[in-house]
């Protein structure tokens, strides 16, 4: 996997979803020896939905919230498998969306490596 995006409902929440890539980004490098068996689950879009989901909350209080003991947000914060994208498929939504999507589509960006960008559009 090249390239990862998350479509989001709300650009509100650049922070955590920025964040929650940054750790996977982190947990990729950090496995790579483990690449083979650890590539299979970067491409099953329902594992990346629930590893997401379990860490979006923890991201929105780190990274986001002023009160780190507010929760109520947790299940606005949740995704499916569907607004999960790709590499090609990455692509393929930048450009259907003329490479603006309210700032509300989160990528992270192998293609460009030993830099690695994560972005929003």
């Amino acid at each position: 996997m090249k390239q990862l995006a998350i479509k989001f409902k709300d650009n509100d929440f650049h922070s955590t979803f920025t964040g929650v890539l940054g750790i996977l980004k982190d947990v990729m490098y950090y496995r790579e020896s483990e690449k083979a068996s650890f590539e299979h689950n970067l491409r099953d879009k329902q594992w990346l939905a629930d590893v997401i989901n379990s860490l979006s909350p923890i991201a929105y209080q780190l990274y986001q919230s002023n009160d780190m003991n507010k929760r109520e947000s947790d299940d606005y914060l949740m995704i499916d498998a569907s607004n999960i994208y790709l590499d090609k498929e990455v692509a393929e939504f930048i450009e259907q969306h003329n490479g603006w999507y309210n700032s509300s589509f989160f990528c992270i960006d192998f293609t460009t490596e030993p830099q690695v960008y994560i972005y929003s559009i």
